[in-house]
């Protein structure tokens, strides 16, 4: 995703050259004058590039439907921010349940799936990373990360701005859903559902970058 825009910086420039003889009783010799405008436009480039198409909760054993998957930190997702501008990362579910994709009227509760996030870039320090602890997964936006404070400028390329996503389900962490999959007992197959991520500008004192 990109969100452009535009800051156009105009300068003219004006060249006017004069001739003028310093003989006595020497005609005045002929001038004329040129303008030309000079345009720069500096675009805000912010992009966001996510590594993983799909994050696959798999569960094979019994003890997965009794504890969940993911608590050990190995479901992962991982992304990077390029920016000329100060951001912050939000994201959302699409929707409360988690379909069934053979039969629709089936559904898991969306707060059965949890995360939390890290930065991991050499501007992890510009960035406040606001979920350090697994929390339920919304169809609210959940803010993720964002600039430090108004002293420093999280802006740079997506190596700087790298980040990692933990994905849990079926845990119980935190204020995650508490009922078991074991015990709720879904209807087996796969569920699906759509999360989705937004990267917004932030507009701060940091001039330099804006």
């Amino acid at each position: 995703m990109k969100t452009l825009r535009n800051l156009t910086l105009i300068a003219i420039a004006v060249l006017t050259l004069t001739v003028v003889s310093n003989q006595a009783n020497a005609q005045t010799a002929d001038t004329d004058a040129g303008v030309t405008t000079l345009v720069a436009n500096l675009n805000h480039a912010l992009e966001l590039t996510i590594d993983d198409a799909q994050v696959v909760f798999n569960f094979d054993e019994l003890t997965d439907y009794i504890n969940g998957v993911g608590a050990g930190g190995d479901i992962t997702m991982t992304g990077g921010v390029e920016a000329t501008c100060d951001w912050k990362l939000d994201c959302a579910a699409a929707g409360a349940t988690l379909v069934h994709q053979e039969e629709s009227s089936y559904t898991i509760p969306i707060d059965q799936v949890g995360l939390k996030g890290t930065m991991d870039g050499g501007y992890a320090s510009n960035t406040s990373n606001l979920v350090t602890s697994i929390v339920p997964l919304t169809t609210d936006p959940i803010n993720l990360f964002t600039t430090a404070s108004t002293s420093v400028s999280n802006a740079g390329t997506d190596a700087q701005n790298a980040f990692t996503i933990y994905w849990e389900m079926g845990t119980g962490t935190g204020d995650m859903n508490g009922t078991s999959l074991f015990e709720a007992n879904y209807r087996k197959g796969q569920y699906q559902q759509t999360v989705n991520f937004t990267l917004t500008e932030i507009f701060s004192s940091q001039t330099n970058n804006q």
